[in-house]
């Protein structure tokens, strides 16, 4: 899964791509596996489902993934400098947060207009703390899906923003 996650991010602006994920279905206890094809959907529309049949666990993971994918594609796309990891996905949404928000500091001291929305920053540490550290531990969780809905949206609004921040 880590590889096919590293080629969906990298070639996700092309536009020329349709992505699948293979997988296994189980056929019973006494027959082989199946295997089986299924198209690729955001995360955001994922999660989405998830949250409306009441899976806020499953939401979260969802939307943790498009979060994680979105700070990525950022410092990527606007050449954000980060430490070096090997495998890429050792390089924690903190870390591409952190990065981010240097930028926008950066961009805003030297008078060339903010990088991101600026009222996204206390969104995206809300929902941080809300939703994507409380994935993080076990036990009884304290997700809802007000919270969950509410950091869907914020990320499609970090998506768009930084549409802008050319």
């Amino acid at each position: 899964l880590v590889w096919f996650e590293i080629a969906r991010e990298h070639t996700n602006k092309w536009a020329r791509w349709v992505y699948a994920r293979m997988f296994e279905e189980d056929a019973g206890p006494s027959e082989a596996m199946l295997p089986r094809i299924k198209a690729d959907a955001d995360d955001l529309v994922v999660a989405k489902a998830h949250i409306k049949s009441g899976d806020l666990r499953a939401g979260a993971v969802y939307v943790r993934a498009a979060y994680e994918a979105c700070l990525r594609s950022i410092c990527q796309e606007f050449k954000i400098p980060i430490s070096f990891k090997s495998n890429p996905k050792e390089v924690k949404a903190e870390t591409l947060w952190m990065a981010i928000l240097r930028c926008h500091v950066t961009r805003a001291k030297s008078g060339k207009g903010d990088f991101i929305d600026p009222a996204l920053i206390p969104r995206v540490s809300a929902i941080r703390s809300a939703v994507l550290n409380s994935l993080s531990h076990s036990g009884s969780s304290s997700l809802n899906s007000t919270d969950l809905e509410a950091a869907r949206e914020t990320v499609i609004q970090l998506r768009k923003t930084t549409l802008k921040a050319t």
